[in-house]
């Protein structure tokens, strides 16, 4: 299991990633990849409140 340092550093990352996409992407591709990170943000933001509620 990632501790809490590991995932919140995971979400700056792929935050990071998608402002870099929205800057130089395809409006179209911009939408798809925002949903496909957002769907990894969401996990890792639930596995931090698990962690954290232990």
């Amino acid at each position: 299991m990632k501790s809490e340092q590991e995932i919140r550093e995971k979400l700056t990352v792929l935050r990071s990633e998608l402002a870099d996409w929205e800057k130089h992407s395809d409006p179209q591709l911009v939408d798809i990849i925002r949903a496909m990170r957002q769907e990894r943000v969401n996990a890792l933001e639930w596995a931090l409140g698990e962690l954290n509620d232990w």
